[in-house]
């Protein structure tokens, strides 16, 4: 995490800025210290709208990124966007371009409705500490904090005999980070059509690719045939990477159900590739042949 996108100010100096720093040097993201530090809103001039933790459970930047991401002053706080503070709700939005999407519309739409019962009124800002069950901070609540276990992601382990950019592709895969049309979108990157090269009929996101999409779904079909599993139904990537466990099998072909799937979503991110950089389609019954990770 980097200072400047913390609660903290750069004028800001003693104990809090010391311990935002110690946190920014952790390894588990969970620890964020911004998570932590929540803000009790009233006049909203002391608490940035997109950054800071005041409504909700997490800075909005993270639930709706499609928004955060054409924002033009993403330090903004609460009361630039907050407009009609004494009377009703008026948002003041200041984009770099207009909503132009499903998606972005969608998060504006949740977005109203999450910041619709707020007013904002007279007085300071006031912030709390949310670690601890009485609010308050306490340097053992910190140490509570940086003390607890780090959790295993069983979703991410690494198969030994699967290859590794595959095992990369999975781990990237899991963390919504491969380069899908709606997130290269999502970075200012204009790509075009944001329908899915396979179906042509959904904005192409990762969940969308490898868990709705036509074609995924008629392979998913296709495999639980093959493996003898009952019918995959994946709403999620988590859900897909976790069909090993529910399959029913023994540990040994579980592994096995693992690797199968982990290796049909690299086919389906080929099949992919090739259709968008080459315009060459892929059958559902002939993937993978000729498919070399």
């Amino acid at each position: 995490m980097d200072t400047d996108q913390s609660p903290f100010r750069k004028r800001a100096s003693g104990v809090w800025k010391n311990l935002c720093k110690a946190v920014c040097k952790l390894a588990d993201p969970n620890q964020s210290i911004e998570r932590k530090i929540k803000s009790k809103v009233k006049s909203g001039e002391d608490t940035l709208f997109w950054i800071d933790t005041w409504v909700g459970e997490t800075p909005l930047k993270f639930c709706f990124p499609a928004l955060y991401a054409i924002e033009k002053h993403k330090r903004c706080c609460v009361k630039d966007r907050m407009g009609g503070a004494t009377g009703g709700i008026q948002f003041c939005a200041d984009w770099f371009r207009p909503l132009n999407s499903a998606g972005e519309w969608g998060e504006w739409n949740n977005l109203i409705a999450m910041i619709s019962g707020i007013q904002l009124v007279s007085g300071e800002d006031q912030w709390s500490w949310v670690h601890g069950g009485d609010r308050s901070f306490s340097v053992k609540s910190v140490k509570e904090m940086l003390l607890q276990p780090a959790v295993e992601d069983s979703q991410l382990k690494w198969l030994p005999l699967v290859p590794k950019n595959v095992n990369i592709f999975g781990w990237r895969m899991r963390k919504q980070r491969l380069a899908t049309k709606l997130g290269l979108r999502l970075r200012n990157i204009n790509v075009g059509s944001l329908f899915c090269p396979l179906c042509d009929e959904v904005e192409e996101s990762e969940e969308h690719l490898f868990t709705s999409c036509l074609v995924s779904s008629a392979i998913w079909a296709m495999i639980s045939d093959w493996c003898s599993i009952p019918p995959i139904f994946a709403f999620s990537i988590s859900d897909l990477l976790q069909v090993h466990q529910t399959c029913g099998k023994s540990p040994k072909s579980q592994k096995l159900v693992q690797m199968v799937v982990l290796a049909a979503c690299w086919c389906v991110w080929l099949a992919r590739n090739n259709k968008v950089f080459n315009g060459n389609t892929t059958s559902k019954f002939t993937f993978g042949h000729g498919q070399k990770p």
